[in-house]
């Protein structure tokens, strides 16, 4: 099984796997098998799924009319649909994380402050 396989499949059990350096202390995206910064060997890892909305937009397509962001989570950016009233630099949570058609496919919602408490 190569890594976007792996990848994949951690998904799929609603868990989120990326590639991440024990040198660097530091996550890799896109998933690589050497480090982006000291071209170590990675390894999986998951993914800590509170993080800070960046940016957010709506999206007019007709198959896709939804609020879309991009969320930050331990240093990785990636895109997100953005589920309630979340403005940018509110904390965030990936609520729901999935495969379609071989994409990830992820829902971000709103850190209740008491979750944001407890963890940071």
């Amino acid at each position: 099984m190569n890594l976007k396989e792996s990848i994949l499949a951690k998904i799929k059990d609603r868990i989120f796997f990326i590639t991440f350096c024990i040198k660097c202390n530091k996550y890799n995206w896109p998933p690589s098998y050497n480090c982006k910064y000291c071209f170590r060997k990675t390894i999986l890892k998951k993914l800590d799924n509170k993080g800070i909305l960046l940016e957010v937009s709506y999206s007019h397509l007709p198959d896709q009319n939804n609020h879309f962001g991009i969320g930050e989570f331990s240093g990785i950016r990636f895109l997100g649909k953005v589920v309630g009233d979340i403005k940018v630099n509110d904390a965030i949570v990936i609520s729901k994380i999935k495969v379609n058609d071989g994409r990830i496919s992820a829902e971000f919602n709103r850190l209740k402050t008491t979750e944001l408490k407890k963890n940071y």
